[in-house]
């Protein structure tokens, strides 16, 4: 065996290996991680995916066979990423569309890992046989995150779906069923392909460990959508292998069914319909109102979108004030429409959105050209068209994490494989180490080290020291950390200044505090301000870091009462960026009562309480400025009606 045999073999092992330890992404969880079940998981990914791409980039030098192949699939990924990219660059935030944070690490650099993915998985393997060991070690790992769903279920509990909401080592039941939703299929897929009556026995147990796991965590987009999914299958059976009058009336079947669902979804975007009521009793009240600013965003900017990961800025210019509200939700910030065709519009616009639809349709017409053309089985086709559907459905509620992404991208890997070539002779070139292949080998190498210095170690000690900032008792450790988190790597760096501007607006007034501590907060609250400066400098649409800008100057405001009069400030500009969220009320509120202005606080607070009056919290805002000016009639009035709202509230 020659030199180049052996450098090939051991690239060869090295794909392998790493794609295997790929799959294992859903189980990492590290706890001395800002959010522990997100970032080490991504990092994690992007760090294999680099080592598995550069491997393969070496070895396409010396063997074709490997080297990628142009088909309808591979161009609409390309294109869909190309259109983003556009977005990204003409986008409201350049940089958050790159990068992200760390509690999605969603931007466009997963998705230039998610393309490498790709390239390798539908390059490299060919074999039915290496599918279905890597298909294997997938539902076997999907098994284990179902067994640690199961056993955290407290079985005590009353009501069925009051059991769990845990997300194993997803952390969240949404993205565990989204995980999960692709595996259920591979093992009955698997089971298909398999003749072995214990491998069959144990991959059903598998795909119904799976199902019950969906249950019994409230997954019910991903349920639904996996129970759909199945319900399919035999009439596309009997569609395609039967004859007849069978044939005949599933073949209607299937048309009734595809007009029905698009009847019901019609109906579930009509108010007033049964089924509108149906889900919005359900919970789906807050999305509806999210989906309807997130509709006004995309008309404003309908090309390229606001770009990715800058649906807060939509969210924001169209917030509605009855999201405060618990038969909303309750929940004031969205970064997501939950919706993949609204995000989707969002984040590139609508060549955004046709060219990811193109994804779906090309990796369907690939499995019926292949079906035709009899290379692939009935089960192969039927099963990963309804993965594809039951995927694109479920998604309609809810949203892609790295491990759903992971999920995605090996199926389309498989279905836009390369199909081995027999026969196919080496050069004796393409066995010689040239000068010239020696100076690829050179480039991607230091290009491998570069890439995956800035794009994995930087941004895994940057969210080490920002772990570390957080949890830290001592604020002139916290400063420090803090600093080398920011110094290190950009990766959710408008995150972060939130994040710790938020951890020291907390520090108490104390006029005991030693002179060096004082310094320090002074210090801290200066950095701090100096942080969310630049973020405002950077977008000035960021009206969250005016909010916190404005919540730091308020709590400076104890030490330096001159800063109030910059925290009025800037929340006033705030104001013109949103002025129906009752939060920039209640920190201006604050303010005006540190500063002894009275009457201009009291009409703020009803201000607050006009924009939403059905909020218990902003009449309770009210109450508490009335009782301070010293206006018991009002007082007393407005406690009776946040009372009253509260009491309600709870009803319900």
């Amino acid at each position: 065996m020659n030199s180049i045999n052996s450098i090939s073999l051991i690239l060869k092992w090295i794909i392998f290996g790493g794609t295997i330890l790929i799959l294992l992404t859903p189980l990492v969880v590290g706890e001395s991680f800002f959010f522990l079940f997100v970032a080490p998981k991504s990092l994690y990914f992007m760090a294999l995916v680099e080592i598995v791409f550069t491997a393969w980039l070496i070895l396409i030098i010396f063997n074709k066979k490997y080297r990628p192949k142009f088909n309808l699939l591979f161009f609409f990924i390309v294109l869909f990423l190309g259109v983003l990219s556009l977005a990204g660059i003409f986008g409201v935030s350049p940089s958050r569309s790159f990068w992200s944070y760390y509690e999605r690490m969603t931007g466009l650099l997963m998705w230039f890992h998610l393309l490498a993915f790709f390239l390798v998985l539908s390059s490299f393997f060919q074999e039915k046989l290496h599918w279905e060991k890597i298909f294997e070690v997938s539902v076997l790992v999907s098994v284990i995150v179902s067994l640690i769903a199961l056993k955290n279920i407290d079985f005590s509990a009353k009501g069925v779906w009051a059991l769990s909401k845990d997300g194993a080592t997803l952390g969240n039941s949404s993205f565990l069923g989204s995980y999960l939703l692709f595996n259920i299929f591979l093992a009955f897929y698997l089971f298909f392909e398999k003749k072995d009556f214990l491998k069959k026995a144990l991959l059903i147990t598998a795909g119904i460990l799976g199902i019950l796991a969906l249950f019994f965590t409230q997954a019910r987009a991903s349920l639904l959508s996996v129970i759909g999914g199945l319900f399919l299958l035999p009439f596309l059976y009997f569609s395609f292998k039967k004859k007849g009058l069978i044939k005949i009336c599933a073949i209607f079947f299937l048309f009734f069914f595809f007009c029905f669902s698009l009847f019901l979804g019609y109906l579930s975007l009509k108010k007033g319909s049964f089924v509108y009521q149906i889900l919005g009793d359900l919970g789906f009240k807050a999305r509806y109102v999210v989906w309807e600013g997130a509709w006004k965003g995309f008309l404003e900017r309908p090309y390229l979108g606001w770009g990715p990961e800058n649906f807060e800025f939509v969210f924001v210019k169209y917030f509605d004030p009855r999201l405060v509200l618990k038969e909303y939700g309750g929940e004031i910030w969205f970064d997501r429409a939950h919706n993949i065709v609204l995000d989707t519009l969002i984040s590139g616009g609508i060549f955004g959105f046709l060219s990811y639809l193109g994804i779906f349709l090309a990796s369907f017409y690939l499995l019926w050209q292949k079906f035709s053309r009899k290379k692939i089985s009935f089960w192969t086709f039927s099963i990963f068209s309804v993965i594809l559907l039951a995927y694109f459905l479920q998604n309609l509620t809810v949203f892609d994490m790295v491990s759903s992404y992971l999920m995605f991208f090996l199926v389309l890997g498989f279905i836009g494989k390369k199909e081995p070539q027999k026969n196919l002779s080496q050069k004796k070139s393409d066995k010689e180490l040239t000068p010239f292949k020696i100076f690829l080998i050179f480039f991607i190498l230091i290009s491998f080290i570069f890439s995956f210095v800035k794009f994995v170690f930087q941004p895994t000690m940057a969210n080490l020291y920002f772990a570390q900032a957080l949890r830290s008792r001592d604020l002139s450790q916290k400063l420090d950390f803090f600093k080398k988190s920011l110094e290190t790597s950009p990766l959710g760096k408008y995150q972060k200044r939130i994040f710790f501007a938020e951890a020291i607006s907390r520090i108490s007034p104390n006029k005991n505090y030693p002179l060096d501590l004082k310094k320090k907060i002074i210090e801290s609250f200066e950095f701090g301000a100096q942080e969310l400066k630049k973020s405002i400098q950077d977008n000035p649409l960021d009206y969250r870091s005016y909010l916190m800008l404005g919540t730091l100057y308020s709590s400076w405001g104890a030490f330096d009462s001159s800063k109030l009069s910059l925290g009025e400030e800037i929340l006033k500009k705030a104001l013109k960026i949103n002025s129906k969220n009752q939060k920039t009320y209640e920190i201006l509120v604050n303010i005006k009562i540190r500063q002894k202005k009275y009457d201009e606080a009291l009409k703020l607070a009803k201000k607050a309480v006009e924009i939403e009056p059905r909020s218990y919290r902003s009449h309770l805002l009210l109450f508490w400025v009335a009782k301070i000016k010293g206006d018991e009639k009002l007082a007393k009035k407005e406690f009776k009606k946040a009372l009253r709202l509260r009491l309600l509230e709870l009803q319900r």
